[in-house]
């Protein structure tokens, strides 16, 4: 199996990677060419997302900024309108609406730009299979995000927007105060009006509202971050655990391993893969490989998803605890409740089987360089990157046994 370090090194000879950028184009022709020197059959698959996701969050926080001022002064039905835009901006996830009633497929009409989707296939030698199982990485890049260090000052300080999944689920997640605030908003049209516990009330709504609107419109605006932790080090794990079957073949599975073009942006780029593969659902495992390059590594069974339930499939998961038991090496990993929300999530609300993500923190429960432009290669732990591989491996080995089908 080839080393993680070689594919990280390659990947971030194109740094700042961002969504529809031409280093991001740049890093998904090397992916296929080095699939494709490991002799696995590749492709590169091409479409249309939003050029700067955070678009959508700074019209949401436009709309609920300028929904409760329109309060204050007294406009109620003008304020519920914006207020309900807000909302309807932020309703991906949330309901199964249909595709062209997203709001943010709606926006991507307007404002695209164009992703690509890498994948390498591997079957079985008689080509026939029983299930398919993914391995998916992002090679697109986040921008610079300020409002992160908050989140690192809460997660060193208390698990309650974090780990604590018997929370209800609105107050899980980094966006904790945001979710409460959105509560609020709804409180405040039942209160008398300019009554104290109101005006209390919306002095907190719209502290936190222009904060939080404030910190979305720097990182839309702000550089794109160089990439190596996030997700340059989970697609070099991912392509580092594909070159161990350069030379063999599954039993029973078809293998994918796949880098996502579009992670960092709303429409994900799930919907061309599930199309470009033939993908059925029922018959689909997923595990996701996210920022596996900090010292503690992590299998989660779960995330914190803003207002929807998020455990993976649990009896996947066991698979994952039995394959951890297998070498020694993978006693460090730690089972964990994932503290943001990550692709598992989204696939989980596309209908998918989810196993885990696989991602990593430092020993101080965050990772300091975490969508910051001091995310670079001399951060990365590669003891890290080249155990999640070398599990990613055992973890597929062990589903393609017979006696564990």
């Amino acid at each position: 199996m080839a080393d993680s370090k070689y594919f990280l090194e390659k990947l971030q000879q194109f740094p700042h990677r961002g969504t529809c950028t031409p280093n991001a184009q740049k890093a998904a022709e090397m992916i296929a060419d080095e699939f494709k020197k490991m002799g696995l059959e590749s492709k590169i698959s091409k479409f249309k997302t939003i050029r700067n996701d955070k678009f959508v969050d700074f019209l949401y926080f436009l709309l609920l900024n300028v929904g409760i001022i329109l309060f204050i002064f007294g406009q109620f039905a003008w304020s519920i309108v914006f207020f309900a835009l807000a909302i309807f901006m932020h309703l991906d996830g949330l309901f199964p609406l249909k595709s062209f009633l997203k709001p943010v497929n709606i926006i991507r009409f307007f404002y695209h730009g164009i992703a690509q989707n890498v994948s390498a296939q591997v079957l079985p030698e008689n080509g026939k299979y029983e299930k398919t199982f993914v391995v998916l990485g992002h090679h697109d890049t986040s921008r610079w995000t300020i409002g992160l260090r908050i989140i690192g000052w809460l997660a060193r300080r208390t698990k309650i927007a974090t780990h604590n999944h018997k929370l209800p689920v609105f107050l899980r997640g980094p966006f904790i105060i945001t979710n409460v605030s959105i509560l609020l908003n709804i409180i405040i049209y039942f209160l008398p009006f300019r009554s104290l516990p109101q005006n209390i009330l919306i002095g907190w709504i719209l502290f936190t509202y222009a904060l939080t609107g404030l910190i979305m419109t720097h990182t839309f605006l702000a550089p794109f971050i160089p990439g190596a932790f996030d997700n340059g080090s989970g697609t070099a794990a991912m392509m580092a655990a594909a070159s161990a079957f350069q030379n063999r073949k599954p039993k029973r599975l078809r293998l994918i391993f796949w880098s996502n073009g579009s992670e960092e942006s709303r429409t994900k780029g799930f919907n061309e893969f599930f199309k470009d593969n033939n993908i059925d659902k029922e018959k689909t495992i997923f595990l996701d490989l996210d920022g596996v390059g900090a010292n503690v590594l992590m299998a989660a069974y779960g995330e914190s998803r803003d207002y929807t339930p998020g455990l993976y499939d649990q009896d996947l998961f066991k698979i994952l605890q039995k394959a951890r038991k297998l070498k020694p090496e993978f006693a460090p990993i730690k089972e964990t409740f994932m503290p943001i929300a990550g692709d598992g999530g989204a696939l989980v609300e596309h209908e998918c089987h989810v196993m885990s993500t696989i991602f990593s923190l430092n020993e101080d429960n965050f990772y300091d360089h975490y969508h910051e432009l001091t995310d670079t290669i001399d951060k990365i732990n590669f003891k890290s990157t080249d155990l999640c591989a070398d599990f990613v491996k055992a973890i597929i080995d062990y589903c393609d046994s017979v006696d564990n089908a």
